[in-house]
């Protein structure tokens, strides 16, 4: 999964309070294809949460 450039994108625009439509948001990039599709729920995490989880804790773990 990749995240389409920060300026414009939707948590951008949610963080600032910005009721407009987003320019980009997340997408699904095939790179054997270059083909971009929309993700299809936005609002929920690109990662399930106990990788993200781990992700952090791992990261904790090399900050010492």
């Amino acid at each position: 999964m990749w995240l389409a450039a920060p300026r414009g994108q939707r948590l951008a625009r949610i963080l600032t309070n910005q009721p407009v439509a987003a320019r980009y948001g997340p997408v699904h990039g095939d790179p054997k294809t270059n083909q971009m599709t929309p993700y299809e729920d936005p609002m929920s995490p690109l990662n399930p949460l106990d990788v993200i989880e781990k992700e952090i804790a791992a990261a904790l773990e090399r900050a010492g």
